[in-house]
């Protein structure tokens, strides 16, 4: 066994202190449905001045309805303690002199009452259940347990056609049916009776069915008709979803061949840009290579032309003895040194004529073939775009012939469909007017017999 410890020493004062011994329940806090006993036990004081112990009992938490002495016996037994309640315990010490302890912890313990039967019998169609949970008739006999101390709250739900007439047995009348549940069994019995109408309740009641029986052909005419409605609306934002995606599609493929109509003549023209371009630096470079070449043969010639003249001058200055001969060789050598840097520098500016000449050939024919791609690439471009446009146009018309159709056909369902709604309708609402007149003869006819009954009876009052 365990418990609570709780230590229950006197001073010599009004109230003791609490410092560590205990009391505890056996067993602390269970529910029992058996034994509706609780034994408390705790630890002995050992104080010489002890006068006995006090227990506190209730059954609301912290609040006690009652207590009892136990004397100095350190444990106490409560019998007979009240079921389907929770029972709280407490025990205090107290001295000769009157002092008394504080109280120790609190424990507790829950009793449960045990079961008992309640059998309900039923009569007629209808159901009966129960509050709490346990029981549901529809027929025959049935039966259900519940605790004991509490109490069962019967209802009584009529069939179809039928009337609740009555309670017996442990219920009666017609009153609300509260069973409560002792030690012995409990039977209760309940009556349903086929419902009586008078001639206008019956008639107000085939009313009720004729006016149900038409709002039901309406509602089943309107769901008729929503859902063709639906079906051509679902159909037409189909044929319009394809439409659409395939004027999408030539779109793209449109816009695909377009650009790859540009990137073709992008590469074409930049093709042609290179080849003149290559074959520019080609020719500059032959010209190049031909100035150059012009110039060392004339630079060559010039040298020599110069190293003959110096040799011949010298071989006339040699030879000259006078001044006036001298002057006449120098003059010469001049003369002949003049010579060749003419012709060299002739040569040059020839040279140098030629390579302009062929610089400006090779540029003409550069420009003219940039001409040319540009031309063709804005041609090629041109074309392209007619092309792309041209497909959007037929797409676009495709798209456009796809729709119409969609939606006359979308048009035409809907006119099938309403069609067919208004013809239900006018179905449903004959129904109901026949249903009325049928009702209504037979109002009539039971009014007839019931006013001729009341005549004979009068006159048979007449008689007597």
């Amino acid at each position: 066994m365990s418990g609570l410890l709780v230590c229950l020493t006197f001073r010599k004062v009004f109230i003791a202190s609490v410092i560590g011994a205990g009391m505890f329940l056996i067993p602390n806090g269970v529910q029992s449905a058996v034994d509706n006993s609780a034994t408390l036990q705790w630890e002995a004081n050992q104080e010489p001045d002890l006068g006995g112990y006090t227990v506190y009992h209730g059954t609301d938490k912290n609040i006690y309805s009652e207590f009892q002495d136990a004397g100095k016996t350190a444990s106490f037994r409560y019998a007979d303690l009240a079921t389907n309640k929770t029972h709280y315990f407490s025990v205090t010490a107290y001295d000769t002199s009157g002092n008394e302890s504080l109280p120790s912890p609190e424990v507790h313990k829950t009793i449960i009452g045990p079961d008992s039967v309640l059998s309900v019998s039923v009569t007629g169609d209808g159901t009966v259940s129960s509050i709490p949970d346990g029981l549901s008739c529809s027929s025959g006999i049935c039966s259900g347990t519940f605790t004991q101390g509490s109490s069962v709250r019967l209802t009584a739900i009529p069939g179809t056609g039928m009337t609740f007439s009555r309670w017996n047995g442990a219920c009666s009348g017609t009153d609300a049916c509260v069973v409560p549940i002792s030690t012995s069994p409990a039977s209760v019995s309940v009556t349903f009776e086929a419902e009586r109408l008078t001639a206008e309740a019956q008639f107000k009641k085939l009313q009720e069915l004729a006016e149900a029986e038409y709002q039901n052909q309406l509602g089943l005419a309107k769901a008729e008709y929503v859902e063709q409605q639906a079906l051509p609306r679902a159909e037409y934002q189909n044929q319009l979803g394809l439409a659409k995606a395939e004027y999408v599609e030539q779109q793209g493929v449109a816009k695909a061949e377009y650009l790859n109509q540009q990137a073709l003549a992008k590469a074409e023209y930049q093709s042609q840009q290179a080849l003149p371009k290559d074959k520019q630096l080609k020719q500059r470079a032959l010209a190049k290579a031909e100035y150059q070449n012009q110039l060392k043969l004339a630079k060559a010639e010039y040298v020599e032309q110069q190293a003959l003249a110096k040799v011949e001058f010298l071989k006339q200055w040699e030879l000259a003895k006078t001044e006036e001969q001298q002057a006449v060789a120098k003059a010469e050598y001049m003369n002949q040194q003049a010579l060749p840097k003419a012709e060299y520098l002739k040569q040059q500016g020839m040279a140098k004529t030629e390579y302009l000449k062929q610089q400006g050939m090779a540029k003409a024919e550069y420009q003219n073939q940039e001409r040319m791609a540009k031309t063709e690439y804005l041609k090629q471009q041109g074309m392209a775009k007619a092309e792309y446009v041209e497909q959007q146009g037929v797409a676009k018309t495709e798209y456009l012939k796809q729709l119409a159709l969609a939606k006359a056909e979308h048009l035409k369902q809907q006119g099938a469909g309403k069609t067919r709604y208004m013809k239900q309708q006018e179905l449903a609402k004959a129904e109901y007017v026949k249903q009325w007149g049928l009702v209504k003869t037979g109002y009539l006819n039971q009014r007839a017999l019931a006013k001729a009954e009341y005549l004979n009876q009068l006159e048979l009052l007449a008689k007597a």
